[in-house]
């Protein structure tokens, strides 16, 4: 697996897993892609691990891994972000609700559903309508606003 920035990072720490291996999206993953799943996942771990080691804050900054059910870019990678949302290429609603579930899926949780269904379902419409779903709090609040600086 290969980690990279992302070029338009919408966190303070944004990184991109990409397997060696070429496959389309989540919607295309079967049961014999899950050890690239699962290799993806621990190399996720191990570069939050080297973030945090770099890091001196008093409070550890949290983290989500997870994939886009419907992704920008036409080869799985899985994202590695900070929950701190604080970064000037985040600028609408559509950004902040690609990196919300439902649109945004956790890692283990994809690995879950490829290996018990066969695959990781993406209804394509309903994941669109997402993206201009309300902004909505990610801090266990769901309080909806209007702008991104309110939240």
């Amino acid at each position: 697996a290969v980690v990279i920035y992302d070029a338009f990072p919408k966190v303070k720490f944004h990184l991109l897993v990409l397997p060696t291996v070429d496959i389309l999206s989540v919607s295309k993953l079967t049961r014999e892609h899950l050890p690239i799943l699962r290799q993806l996942h621990r190399v996720g771990l191990h570069a939050i691990a080297a973030i945090r080691s770099e890091e001196s804050a008093a409070e550890p900054l949290g983290f989500r891994m997870g994939y886009h059910r419907v992704p920008s870019l036409s080869h799985l990678h899985l994202h590695v972000i900070s929950v701190d949302f604080d970064s000037p290429c985040l600028k609408n609603k559509k950004h902040w609700n690609s990196f919300q579930p439902p649109f945004f899926a956790d890692s283990l949780e994809v690995q879950a559903e490829v290996e018990g269904a066969g695959g990781f379902a993406v209804n394509v419409q309903e994941a669109e309508a997402q993206l201009k779903a309300p902004l909505r709090c990610h801090r266990n609040c769901s309080a909806e606003t209007k702008t991104i600086p309110q939240l």
